[in-house]
């Protein structure tokens, strides 16, 4: 739906140009796919990182090319061409946003302009201890990793919020035992 919806406005913009004047440069409307660093943490659309691309990986061992072809953004096993922007085949760029929070919506408004960007950052921590038997092994001899995850998850939750900015956000992801 968001694909034809972004087809839609792109041939509207298109056509309401051609009727009402002739612009040097002509708006175009493009869907980019894999934006959120959560999934491929590489940035696409510049043409040397494409060997990168080739070789990447997500959480799940889907590679990048799978899933640019499971949504026909490449055509066959090492086609990326179709994700690049050529060299000077834009002059400007906008990037929307739905907002993905409460805030527009609780203040009222329909509309906002981005004042500044969130850069994440993620580190993998590993945990290893030893819980023993249930019963066997009492309190105080114990070791167990979940805990130790556990006091780390509260320590970035209480970090964050006496960080004093209400912008900054901390998050504990994926957990596996």
């Amino acid at each position: 739906m968001l694909t034809g919806s972004l087809t839609d406005l792109d041939s509207r913009l298109e056509g309401q140009w051609r009727l009402s004047c002739s612009p040097q440069k002509s708006p175009h409307v493009m869907d980019q796919l894999f934006g959120n660093v959560s999934h491929f943490r590489l940035l696409a659309g510049i043409e040397s990182l494409a060997k990168d691309l080739t070789s990447a990986v997500d959480g799940q061992n889907i590679s990048f090319l799978d899933a640019a072809r499971s949504c026909a953004h490449a055509k066959e096993h090492n086609d990326l061409s179709i994700v690049f922007l050529k060299k000077g085949s834009y002059s400007a760029f906008v990037e929307l946003h739905i907002e993905q929070g409460p805030i527009l919506e609780e203040e009222g408004t329909s509309i906002g302009i981005v004042t500044a960007i969130a850069a994440p950052a993620s580190i993998k921590v590993d945990f290893e201890g030893n819980g023993g038997h249930a019963g066997a092994i009492l309190m105080p001899n114990r070791n167990d990793a979940g805990l130790a995850a556990a006091e780390l998850a509260l320590a970035v939750e209480k970090h964050v919020l006496e960080s004093g900015s209400i912008d900054n956000v901390g998050t504990v992801g994926n957990s596996s035992s």
